[in-house]
């Protein structure tokens, strides 16, 4: 399956690009290029190989979830020296 000028053009048009002339040239030539490769892949037999979910049996792993102690009030407002303490004072933004 080749590429032409025609479905290049709808491609760019959904996508809302814009190319010149040459662009879309270019454009022709890489993405037969890409199908070319895509078929080439199509090639490789495949008939014992079994599928995978994943490409590597590396999994996550997480840490323990263990409750820590937070921060109180009062520490959250030591760098600010515009508080009630309860709350940040800001000036107005709002008429």
């Amino acid at each position: 399956m080749a590429v032409d000028l025609n479905e290049v053009k709808h491609i760019a048009e959904l996508a809302k690009l814009n190319f010149s002339d040459e662009e879309y040239t270019e454009l022709i030539e890489d993405m037969n290029n890409i199908l070319d490769y895509m078929n080439k892949l199509n090639e490789i037999n495949t008939d014992n190989v079994e599928p995978l979910s994943h490409p590597s049996d590396l999994f996550n792993e997480n840490r323990d979830d263990i409750p820590v102690k937070g921060i109180t009030k009062k520490d959250v407002f030591l760098n600010s020296s515009n508080n009630d303490e309860n709350f940040f004072i800001i000036p107005k933004i709002i008429g």
